[in-house]
């Protein structure tokens, strides 16, 4: 059996530098399609999630008690996240409330997102 190397890279630009064989990516919706030279492996699923600690004793059913939560934020700006399935602006569009989500946390990368929130810090999406 030949070994598998796996390499992690950060941009398209070092995966070609690297002549790989396979390359995974993630991609938005809209622009992922299938080709002859591509396959869409899963779609993701995007949900909030916090600290235990963070929580209501009573269920979040009303939209208004998950805005009350801090929230934790992920990337460079809501604008540069519009219509993304991690920007609040898109939950709260999708929640029915008509206003901006709050100003809080923000994180450049998801992975640094998802530690503030199972740290306590807030929710994230």
């Amino acid at each position: 059996m030949t070994p598998i190397e796996l390499i992690i890279v950060e941009s398209t630009a070092q995966a070609i530098r690297l002549d790989l064989d396979i390359t995974i990516h993630w991609l938005l919706e809209d622009e992922a399609r299938e080709t002859s030279t591509q396959r869409v492996l899963f779609r993701e699923q995007v949900f909030p999630v916090c600290h235990a600690r963070l929580l209501p004793s009573a269920p979040l059913d009303d939209p208004m008690r998950i805005a009350a939560l801090p929230l934790i934020h992920k990337g460079a700006g809501e604008d540069a996240n519009a219509g993304t399935e991690w920007s609040w602006s898109t939950w709260f569009a999708r929640l029915g409330l008509n206003a901006p989500p709050p100003v809080g946390l923000r994180y450049a990368n998801m992975a640094t997102a998802i530690g503030a929130a199972l740290q306590g810090s807030g929710v994230v999406c």
